[in-house]
């Protein structure tokens, strides 16, 4: 099932594109489906969207509480602006099913999110789980996490799938996959960092990277590996402390410099056009169309980040 147009994901583009309804991802904290106080405090936090989890945070012999937990915190609390996802468990693993078919009854969330796809058929499961769940047909959006080597090699065909609006880069558990060291520059993932937000680019769909290496990373370490993640194209970051927040926020948000710069190029393109030319200069550097889209853009992005 691939999309016949990408018209409606462009929408949802967020790394330095139009946020999609005015929402951001640059903040999505994962907080533990066992945990209702944990939830609850979530809705309260400075994050832009919160991932309520059934899997990798819950222990074996608690997945039924937890899903229970959930369950009862979305009928219960207000989430406010956020986006709000449920994290399923594998649908080979004896909650994963049960899982799905909870989300889809409970509503109130903006997507499901899918542990450890590999592939397009994958994302089919979850869809046709999701109709037999809803009766016949359900459009919940689906968050598709590539953490392994075949999730990598599989991005470009998971992307396309029609439910599928974000793809998350499992870092830890890719990097175990590939056999690779964990270094604090995270160059063995470097390709494959690469190959999801491309992956995600061509299909139209918003790319999220991992949570950090450390659970308690310094300033300087979060500040750099947030700032990476923006450099390769990622719109926001997985993250599983309120500590580390605010560096994601401040990382995948345009800097007054950028704002200002931004500004002065749709003005300088608007002029141009004016006067009958195509290209202009500013500050020495040649403006097409192409940076004037950017611009407009970053501009939107950095007016939804004021607004959040």
């Amino acid at each position: 099932m691939l999309r016949a147009a990408h018209a409606a994901k462009d929408a949802g583009l967020q790394s330095m594109r139009s946020p999609a309804g005015g929402k951001l991802l640059r903040s999505v904290l994962f907080s533990p489906g066992a945990s209702e106080k944990r939830m609850a405090k979530a809705a309260s936090l400075a994050c832009d969207g919160v991932i309520l989890d059934l899997e990798d945070s819950v222990a074996p012999d608690a997945k039924v509480q937890a899903r229970e937990a959930v369950g009862r915190i979305l009928a219960s609390q207000d989430f406010g602006d956020k986006t709000v996802v449920v994290r399923v468990n594998a649908l080979n693993t004896e909650w994963g099913r049960r899982d799905v078919a909870a989300v889809v009854e409970w509503g109130r969330v903006d997507a499901i999110a899918v542990p450890k796809v590999e592939c397009a058929e994958d994302v089919h499961d979850i869809e046709r789980s999701m109709r037999r769940a809803g009766g016949g047909s359900s459009s919940l959006p689906i968050w598709a996490f590539v953490e392994t080597a075949k999730g990598i090699i599989g991005a470009p065909q998971i992307a396309e799938c029609e439910q599928v609006t974000a793809l998350a880069v499992g870092c830890n558990d890719l990097t175990r996959d590939l056999g690779a060291r964990f270094t604090p520059d995270r160059a063995p993932l470097l390709y494959s960092l690469s190959a999801a937000v491309v992956a995600a680019r061509a299909g139209g769909v918003v790319c999220l990277d991992g949570v950090p290496a450390k659970v308690w990373p310094s300033e300087e370490e979060l500040a750099a590996e947030c700032a990476q993640a923006r450099d390769l194209g990622f719109d926001g970051k997985t993250l599983i402390h309120p500590g580390t927040i605010a560096a994601a926020n401040a990382a995948f948000c345009p800097t007054d410099e950028e704002v200002d710069f931004a500004t002065r190029v749709v003005e300088a393109a608007s002029r141009a056009r004016e006067s009958g030319e195509g290209m202009c200069i500013v500050d020495g550097l040649l403006i097409e169309e192409l940076h004037v889209d950017h611009a407009r853009r970053l501009i939107e992005v950095h007016a939804a980040a004021q607004r959040a």
